[in-house]
């Protein structure tokens, strides 16, 4: 399914450069996104079974052996954690409303240290997009083949303002986190947004001053058009051409944006780049 890519000026380095940017979810301009509403319906049962699973856990005990002076095995830590268990557990069933509040505000953050989005949107016609997301019709949109990008996982967004809500006590945790992938608010509908799924492990990563960009490897033939903006600078007219006359991109259409009298959009193309 074709989908497209609002860019600023600087979309045209998907051209020069065959790589597109993978943006992690505390990145993203909305600052609700990945941020489920946590709650833990069973404070106690959650609480021993985590206890439990920290006592019967060998790699957990040589991690922190250091915590734990002059006991001199596994063994022996375990029966040290089963005689102080129940008041673990009480303790940590005590503060599950200060743990779902930290869950809760710290999601983005856990899950950017291994995935990101790449967004994209099901039209290329919608002025807001032109306006928001392509230097106010200043940039370019580029056309990509999503079945020819490396994803973990490709969602069509779904929009709500109901919140997406996670207990720690359910067994549900990796719906709840698909659910979260592709949940927005209702007024970001206009964008008709896809997401791929990306592992930031196979991205490059490059600075742009004090930012991380990471940056994934893209198949010339996932490229089926390029649309230059309204107001695109003559400058970056070129810079475009000139990236299309690349053999790798000789399939790759050439559009433009036009304006009718009724004031409304349209893409008119004007064709191949020759070389």
């Amino acid at each position: 399914m074709p989908l497209f890519k609002y860019c600023n000026s600087n979309g045209k380095l998907i051209l020069q450069n065959l790589e597109i940017k993978v943006t992690p979810p505390n990145e993203l301009n909305d600052h609700r996104e990945m941020v489920p509403v946590v709650e833990n319906s069973n404070p106690q049962v959650w609480a021993d079974s985590f206890v439990q699973s920290k006592i019967n856990d060998p790699d957990y005990y040589r991690r922190n052996a250091a915590a734990f002076p002059g006991v001199r095995s596994f063994a022996e830590y375990q029966r040290l954690a089963a005689r102080v268990a129940p008041k673990v557990t009480k303790t940590v069933a005590d503060k599950s409303p200060d743990l779902d509040n930290n869950l809760q505000a710290a999601s983005p953050d856990l899950v950017s240290k291994k995935w990101g989005f790449i967004s994209l949107s099901e039209t290329a016609v919608e002025d807001l997009m032109w306006a928001h997301y392509a230097d106010q019709h200043g940039g370019l949109l580029v056309e990509l083949d999503e079945t020819a990008l490396p994803s973990e996982a490709v969602y069509q967004c779904e929009y709500s303002d109901a919140p997406v809500k996670y207990d720690p006590s359910s067994p549900d945790g990796a719906a709840t986190l698909e659910l979260l992938a592709k949940r927005k608010k209702s007024g970001w509908s206009y964008e008709r947004e896809h997401r791929l799924v990306v592992a930031l492990s196979a991205c490059r990563k490059a600075m742009a001053g004090a930012s991380t960009l990471h940056l994934l490897r893209v198949d010339a033939k996932a490229i089926i058009s390029v649309t230059m903006g309204l107001r695109a600078p003559d400058a970056l007219k070129d810079e475009i051409i000139a990236a299309l006359k690349n053999p790798l991109l000789k399939h790759v259409t050439l559009w433009k944006i036009a304006e009718d009298k009724q004031l409304n959009l349209h893409r008119v193309t004007v064709g191949l780049v020759s070389r």
